[in-house]
């Protein structure tokens, strides 16, 4: 069985990938192709030696190439749970504090003209 064909069971489930530099990466897992490169959605990062209650932090869509994987892990259900709502929270802080406020540009505009 190809590479591609292992992991098609675990389409949309939540994979960890270790990779060569020691860092963990969890999210949905979206693709993966012969090369054995793997793409995650909702990915957060854990660096080697953090602490385990330190909050991870959010990526986003990401490519791991295959060369760098060093394992892959299917997390259980809960955690696959638990993985959703930090990357649902890390999300919205990430919104909340890239848009400017809508108010602000109207009243600019209202005043310039």
């Amino acid at each position: 069985m190809a590479g591609p064909e292992v992991l098609r069971p675990f389409l949309d489930r939540t994979l960890r990938v270790g990779i060569k530099d020691g860092r963990k990466l969890t999210g949905r897992f979206k693709c993966t192709d012969h090369d054995a490169n793997v793409i995650l959605a909702s990915a957060v990062e854990r660096m080697p030696g953090a602490d385990e209650n330190e909050e991870p932090r959010f990526l986003g869509l990401v490519m791991i190439p295959g060369r760098y994987i060093v394992n892959i892990e299917l997390k259980a259900k809960e955690e696959e749970d638990a993985v959703s709502k930090t990357t649902e929270h890390s999300s919205q802080e990430k919104e909340e504090t890239s848009a400017p406020p809508v108010e602000e540009e109207e009243e600019k505009k209202d005043t310039e003209t």
